[in-house]
């Protein structure tokens, strides 16, 4: 199982989605994968404060 957010030009949208259609529809992919998109969500998920690496003990990984 794969779980990935990904951080895309809003203007490349359409062209992200074409992709992942065309990379579903594909037979060999169909076969073993499950292709589930959704979004736009908010990026909060790419966001940090400076200070959260500051505050990781340093055998954190």
């Amino acid at each position: 199982m794969l779980n990935a957010a990904l951080l895309l030009d809003h203007d490349r949208e359409r062209e992200f989605r074409d992709t992942v259609a065309a990379l579903a529809r594909d037979p060999a992919v169909a076969a073993h994968a499950r292709i589930e998109v959704t979004g736009p969500w908010v990026p909060y998920s790419f966001a940090r404060l400076d200070d959260e690496e500051q505050e990781r003990p340093a055998d954190a990984p």
